[in-house]
C-alpha cells in the first residue's frame, strides 16, 4: 500500500512540475513549486528506499520454520489460568470422541496498550 502511494505521489509530483515549467506564463510560481517539490521528492524517495531495503533483510538461522514444532511454554490466559503449549495438543477432557489436534495456530497480542 505504501509503495502504491509513493508511486502515485511521484506521478502527481512529476505532472505538477511538468505543468508549471511547461506553461511558464500561466503558472508563475516556478520557484515556489521547485521549493515544494524538493522535500516531496525527498520524502517519496525515502519511502521507496525504505520499502525496497526492508525486503533485503537477512534471514535468521534460528527463526522457527512453518510447520516446525515450537518449544513448550506456559502463558496465562485472559482469566489468569496457566495454559501450556502441550495442553493445546491434548484431546478435550470432556469429549472422548474428539482426537487431539494436529496443528495449532498461535496469535500473540500485546496486552495493556
Amino acid at each position: 500500500m505504501s509503495l502504491l502511494l509513493a508511486v502515485s505521489a511521484l506521478i502527481f509530483l512529476a505532472r505538477g512540475i511538468k505543468r508549471v515549467f511547461g506553461r511558464p506564463r500561466i503558472y508563475r510560481g516556478r520557484i515556489l513549486s521547485a521549493i515544494v517539490a524538493a522535500p516531496s521528492l525527498l520524502l517519496v524517495s525515502l519511502v521507496l528506499i525504505t520499502f525496497f531495503h526492508a525486503r533485503a533483510m537477512p534471514t535468521s538461522a534460528a527463526a522457527p520454520r512453518v510447520g516446525q514444532r515450537a518449544l513448550d511454554f506456559t502463558l496465562t490466559d485472559t482469566s489468569g489460568q496457566p495454559v501450556s503449549f502441550d495442553q493445546l495438543f491434548a484431546p478435550a477432557a470432556d469429549d472422548p470422541q474428539h482426537t487431539a489436534p494436529k496443528e495449532v495456530l498461535l496469535i500473540f497480542y500485546r496486552g495493556y496498550w
